[in-house]
């Protein structure tokens, strides 16, 4: 098996909101370039998922600290 390349972010949630379609579920519009916000609001039967779409980068621990700071951004505004 060859080097995995990195997915971007787009491709990831253009997947995801690709699947929870076909599962049914009412999504958000996709936010433009360089808004803030949640990525993805998936509602379903009165439940709504909040999900933070975040693609791996060429450097890989970065990915983590990418997830944090979104995260903690996300409560802080």
């Amino acid at each position: 098996m060859g080097a995995m390349k990195p997915v971007s972010n787009n491709l990831v949630e253009t997947c995801l909101r690709n699947i929870l379609k076909e599962e049914e579920f009412k999504l958000n519009p996709k936010r433009g370039n360089g808004e803030r916000g949640v990525d993805i609001i998936a509602s379903k039967g009165g439940v709504s998922h909040y999900i933070e779409v975040i693609g791996a980068k060429k450097q890989g621990p970065a990915r983590s600290k990418d997830f944090y700071e979104r995260f903690f951004k996300l409560y802080r505004d």
